[in-house]
């Protein structure tokens, strides 16, 4: 298809900083995009989802954001998602590989531990 931006919005603002990892769900319909922050702070990191991605463009509300002290998304700098919906999270900040089970199913805003 052509080209498009899209732009992760959260209550109207803009959702990302620094984006890093993208993998999309085709069956789902849905993009995962890791998000840095400020590469000079530990712990600014997050992960967008944004559903309906086939047709998203321009400002486009995240269905889901997943960052804070308890999901220790530092610097996530590239993710992988498996055929079963599995995302797995290279974080740099905190020397770890996260792995998120339900990511894709989740919405809203919530600072929770990897699985």
């Amino acid at each position: 298809g052509p080209a498009r931006r899209i732009v992760a919005t959260d209550g109207g603002a803009t959702a990302a900083v620094n984006l890093h990892g993208i993998a999309y769900d085709a069956g789902r319909d849905l993009v995962v995009v890791s998000d840095v922050g400020s590469a000079g702070n530990a712990g600014d990191g997050q992960l967008l989802t944004i559903a309906a991605a086939s047709t998203a463009s321009g400002p486009t509300a995240v269905r889901a954001r997943v960052a804070g002290s308890a999901s220790r998304l530092g610097n996530p700098v590239d993710l992988a998602l498996t055929s079963d919906g599995v995302v797995y999270v290279a974080e740099k900040a905190n020397g770890l590989v996260l792995r998120y089970d339900n990511l894709l199913t989740a919405t809203g805003t919530r600072d929770a531990a990897a699985d």
